[in-house]
């Protein structure tokens, strides 16, 4: 029973660990990027035609750069939606595990005698880790 649970946390932990950290890190790439380019695109119609014309060429960056991910919300909305599932389909070890009253109460427990500065960092080490892990065995389990 407890190889199961552990092999379901596993491999939900595993992907959305790695998916989130992709995520994150994209994104504030991307972030930093787009600002040094609006700073930049800012500065060169400063100096060229004014102030105004900078800041309405801001706007018009910024409202471009709204587009790609309010297009991305409208595509994933219209993606078919993906039946329910039974609530006995649903019930999976993991899922019962985690809603348990005596798990929820060992995990604060042990989040206040750690304190929630220490866990942070170790959580976010531990879930870069997990995402590099499962990421290799993808990898070479994946004949490319």
């Amino acid at each position: 029973m407890f190889q199961k649970i552990t092999d379901d946390v596993r491999e939900v932990t595993g992907t959305v660990v790695q998916k989130i950290a992709s995520a994150i890190s994209l994104i504030l790439f991307v972030f930093i990027t787009f600002s040094f380019l609006c700073a930049a695109a800012f500065i060169f119609v400063l100096k060229n035609y004014g102030a105004i014309e900078a800041c309405f060429t801001g706007a018009a960056i910024f409202f471009i750069l709204s587009l790609a991910p309010m297009s991305c919300y409208a595509a994933a909305s219209r993606k078919k939606q993906k039946p329910k599932p039974t609530a006995e389909a649903a019930k999976s070890p993991l899922s019962s595990a985690l809603s348990d009253p005596m798990m929820i109460t060992i995990g604060l427990q042990v989040l206040r005698t750690v304190g929630i500065k220490r866990l942070l960092p170790l959580l976010a080490i531990g879930g870069i880790a997990l995402g590099v892990i499962s990421q290799q065995r993808s990898r070479s389990s994946d004949p490319d």
